[in-house]
């Protein structure tokens, strides 16, 4: 897989397949999905169980791309 610097809606489909203790964090500047409670000594950004809360009635392309944004936003204001 490909590494990247920004969350992507590809990213959180992935998360949202993911097992239940999986989120997504940034590890020396990219983006990744770690499958449990070891984050890989990187930032959390989100975890499955919080997106699927916050995406349990719209998972659609739009919702997922402003998620991204968003994530990638909060990304840029950690000064990560």
């Amino acid at each position: 897989m490909e590494q990247h610097t920004q969350v992507t809606t590809d990213d959180l489909r992935r998360l949202l397949g993911a097992g239940p203790t999986a989120r997504l964090v940034l590890v020396e500047g990219h983006v990744s999905i770690a499958p449990g409670a070891d984050d890989g000594g990187g930032l959390i950004i989100v975890t499955r169980e919080e997106l699927a809360d916050t995406t349990r009635d719209d998972s659609g392309d739009r919702a997922l791309a402003e998620k991204a944004a968003i994530f990638n936003a909060d990304i840029r204001l950690r000064g990560a």
